[in-house]
Formats: structure tokens, C-alpha cells, sequence
């Protein structure tokens, strides 16, 4: 069975698409600027508030 493979860069992803979906924005973070991390978690965690960690009740 064949199967193709398709490669992304992510460092251009992450500069050419200003609103991508969360998930993939979570790809683009190890290639970003340090300057840009807190921003960028800021933004994916704004349009999905799902993946803020949850505090535990004990």
C-alpha cells in the first residue's frame, strides 16, 4: 500500500497564517520567536478554552 506523505513547514505556516486553528497553531509554537510564545498561547487558548489546564479539587 502506497501512501503519500505531505510536508509542511512550519515556521512559514505560522508567519503566513495569523488565524490558524488552534491545533495547528500548537504545532507551529517550537519554531516561533521566544517573543512570540506568550501571544501565540494566549490566542490558541482564546479560541479554545478546552485545552486551558484544569485546576484540580482535592
Amino acid at each position: 500500500m502506497k501512501q503519500q506523505v505531505v510536508w509542511l513547514n512550519l515556521e512559514e505556516l505560522s508567519c503566513q497564517q495569523p488565524n490558524l486553528d488552534p491545533l495547528l497553531n500548537l504545532l507551529t509554537l517550537p519554531v516561533r520567536p521566544e517573543s512570540e510564545l506568550a501571544a501565540s498561547s494566549q490566542q490558541i487558548l482564546a479560541r479554545r478554552p478546552d485545552l486551558k489546564p484544569r485546576r484540580k479539587s482535592w
